[in-house]
């Protein structure tokens, strides 16, 4: 777990946020890749490989396009 990862109860209020869709994957994961970024301040492309930068990259855009 890193420094910047959410705690279980943090997730489930930061869920409840966001939209209700089917998902593949953890969609917590990707807001911890969030986070992570906003801690170093790195490149996208320099995400550890678990993040899977192009999935974080494209739900950020769609976030920050809607507002949430």
């Amino acid at each position: 777990m890193d420094e910047t990862d959410l705690l279980d109860f943090q997730w489930h209020v930061t869920q409840r946020t966001l939209p209700d869709t089917r998902r593949q994957y953890a969609l917590c994961l990707t807001v911890n890749a969030l986070l992570y970024l906003t801690k170093r301040a790195d490149q996208w492309r320099l995400l550890p490989r678990v993040f899977a930068y192009s999935r974080c990259y494209y739900y950020f855009r769609r976030w920050q396009a809607t507002g949430r």
